[in-house]
């Protein structure tokens, strides 16, 4: 599935694909299996499941370098947010720590 990247979150999140069948989405750092975080598919954070589990299905089940530029392009208008406000938006940080250190994750997709 190809996506047009956007300029709000909204939008983007529009093309993306439904995710209700996933539960959550459990991160781990591909270099040593250490736990990089759990989104689950709640209000707040579907539209976070939502991104990533495309990324995902984009980039055969990692979270690379590529991905995570992706990933900041989707989340759109919340990207420069998080960068003003560390902290702020735990997704977006994961991205882009990906981005800074080249650290990429792998995640197992948890469906119920």
């Amino acid at each position: 599935m190809s996506v047009s990247v956007g300029a709000s979150f909204k939008e983007n999140l529009g093309q993306l694909p439904e995710v209700g069948d996933i539960a959550r989405i459990i991160l781990k750092k591909k270099g040593n299996g250490e736990d990089a975080g759990t989104i689950e598919n709640k209000p707040g954070t579907g539209g976070s499941v939502r991104i990533y589990a495309y990324l995902l299905s984009c980039f055969g089940g990692e979270i690379t370098r590529q991905a995570a530029y992706m990933g900041c392009a989707l989340f759109a208008e919340h990207t420069e947010d998080a960068h003003k406000n560390p902290g702020s938006h735990g997704n977006i940080d994961r991205l882009l720590h990906v981005i800074a250190t080249g650290e990429a994750l792998v995640a197992t997709v948890e469906r119920g």
